[in-house]
C-alpha cells in the first residue's frame, strides 16, 4: 500500500519572532505586519486560485521523479519564491517566470500574492498555527536597488538584510531566522547557508505547519504490514479512528479528506493496486483532478461513506533541487550566467541564479500534523571573485571623466604621463 498525500491548507508560529537583530539595509522600507492583523481580509480570487491549483499541480510533477524515499515538497514555497524572482527580473528572464506560472500579468502576482500572504501569514489558535516568511540577504559588498527591496516588502513582505554571505556569522543568524520561522522542524548546520566568493544575494520563503485533527484517532496503535512498491512490507504503527467520512472513488485512484480544526484538511490518494503515487503524479490531469477534489467539491465518479480510516504514523524529512523542476516549467534563462535579466536587482553586474532548493519536514501522529519547508535561492555574479576588495593600481595611461551631480560629463581627459605637461 502507498499513499499520496497532499495539504490542503494551514497554520502558525508567533510572529514575534521573525524580525531578529540582524543588520537591515538601512534605506529599505520594512514590511509593516501590524498592519495585517488589522486587515478585514475577503475571499480569494477564484480564478487566482484555479491558476495557483494547476501551478501547484504542473510544479509536484516537476519536482517529484520515481523513488523509493519517502518525499514532500511545498509547492507554494515554490511559488512564493517564483513570484518574489518575478519582481526582481524583466526581459525574456521574467517572461519565462510569468509564463510559468500562468498569470497574466505581474500586478496580478502582486496583488493576489499579497493576499494570500495577508491571510497565511501568521494565524494562531489552540489548535491550529501556520506561518509564512520571506526575507532576502545581500551581501554587503553589492548594491541592490531600493525600489525592488521596497517592492518586496510592499507586495510579499519581505524582510531585506545586509550581511557578509561568505561568513559563518552571516550564515548562522539565516539559519536563526530560518529556526524562528519553522519551528525548529528544519535540520540545518550555518555551512548549509555559507555562499561562495561570487555570492551576492540570497533569497528564502519558509512555511509553518500545524494542525490538530477535528475528530482524533484512538491514542493506542495497533502494529500492521505496510507493502512497498519492491513487494516487500514492513511492519509500522497503524492509526485507527471513526470517521464516517466520504470516500472519492475515481477508476484510478481513492481520495479521503480528513479534516483539521477551522476547516482546514488533508487529503490522502490511495491508487489502485496497479498503479504507483507517481503514476498519478506523473499523469497531470489526473493530479489536477486530485488538487480540486475537497471536502466541499465531491465531484468524482462514486462517493462512499468509510466507517474507519486506518493510516500508518509517519515523519520524515526530504530534501530537493528546483534548478530541473524549474526547466522542465519553461525557466532557463535565469540559470544562464551570460543573461542580463536582473538589472531591476543591479544595472551594471550581471546576476544569475547559482542554486534552488527546498528542504522540508512532515510529521503526522494521532493527535495531528506538523509541518515545515524553506526554498532557497541563491543568486552570483558571472564574474570571477568580483565581490572581493581590490586595489586598482592606474600605473598605466587612463581616461577620466568630470560629472556633475546629474551625471553630465563636465571634463573628460586622458593622462599619459602624470609628471609631464
Amino acid at each position: 500500500m502507498t499513499l499520496f498525500i497532499c495539504f490542503t491548507a494551514g497554520c502558525t508560529l508567533s510572529g514575534k519572532s521573525t524580525v531578529l537583530k540582524i543588520e537591515k539595509i538601512s534605506n529599505a522600507i520594512n514590511p509593516d505586519f501590524n498592519r495585517i492583523k488589522n486587515l478585514s481580509l475577503g475571499d480569494y480570487d477564484s480564478e487566482f486560485v484555479s491558476l495557483l491549483q494547476n501551478f501547484c499541480a504542473r510544479s509536484a510533477s516537476a519536482i517529484i521523479e520515481e523513488s523509493e524515499k519517502n518525499i514532500v515538497i511545498s509547492p507554494i514555497s515554490y511559488y512564493l519564491t517564483l513570484a518574489m524572482l518575478s519582481e526582481m527580473t524583466n526581459g525574456i528572464t521574467f517572461a519565462e517566470i510569468l509564463a510559468s506560472l500562468e498569470m497574466p500579468s505581474l500586478e496580478y502576482v502582486r496583488t493576489n500574492t499579497k493576499q494570500m500572504y495577508e491571510k497565511l501569514f501568521d494565524i494562531t489558535s489552540e489548535n491550529e498555527k501556520i506561518l509564512l516568511g520571506n526575507s532576502i540577504w545581500i551581501d554587503d559588498q553589492f548594491s541592490v536597488k531600493e525600489d525592488l527591496l521596497n517592492d518586496l516588502a510592499e507586495y510579499y513582505y519581505t524582510l531585506s538584510y545586509n550581511g557578509d554571505l561568505q561568513s559563518l556569522d552571516t550564515a548562522a543568524k539565516i539559519k536563526k531566522w530560518i529556526d524562528s520561522m519553522t519551528g525548529n522542524l528544519i535540520k540545518s548546520v550555518p555551512e548549509d547557508f555559507l555562499g561562495d566568493d561570487s555570492a551576492v544575494f540570497m533569497l528564502f520563503n519558509t512555511i509553518y505547519f500545524e494542525n490538530s485533527w477535528f475528530k482524533p484517532f484512538d491514542k493506542t496503535t495497533k502494529k500492521g504490514d505496510f507493502y512497498l512498491s519492491s513487494g516487500e512490507s514492513v511492519r509500522v504503527d497503524f492509526m485507527n479512528c471513526s470517521d464516517a467520512e466520504t470516500a472519492f472513488l475515481s477508476p484510478r485512484f481513492t481520495s479521503y479528506h480528513k479534516a483539521f480544526n477551522q476547516g482546514y484538511s488533508m487529503q490522502f490518494v490511495l491508487p489502485n493496486e496497479n498503479e504507483s503515487p507517481f503514476d498519478l503524479v506523473n499523469d497531470l490531469e489526473i493530479l489536477k483532478e486530485i488538487l480540486t477534489l475537497s471536502l466541499y467539491n465531491k465531484k468524482a465518479d462514486v462517493t462512499i461513506t468509510i466507517a474507519c480510516s486506518v493510516i500508518p504514523k509517519f515523519a520524515y524529512r526530504f530534501d530537493c533541487d528546483l534548478i530541473s523542476a524549474s526547466q522542465k516549467l519553461g525557466i532557463n534563462d535565469i540559470f544562464n550566467q551570460a543573461n542580463r535579466g536582473f538589472t531591476k536587482v543591479n544595472e551594471r553586474i550581471p546576476v544569475y541564479v547559482s542554486g534552488y532548493n527546498q528542504k522540508a519536514y512532515v510529521e503526522l501522529d494521532q493527535n495531528g500534523v506538523k509541518a515545515a519547508a524553506v526554498t532557497q535561492v541563491t543568486g552570483e555574479i558571472t564574474s570571477v571573485n568580483p565581490v572581493q576588495p581590490i586595489t586598482i593600481q592606474f600605473d598605466r595611461p587612463f581616461l577620466y571623466v568630470i560629472y556633475d551631480k546629474e551625471h553630465i560629463p563636465l571634463f573628460i581627459g586622458i593622462v599619459n604621463n602624470p609628471s609631464g605637461q
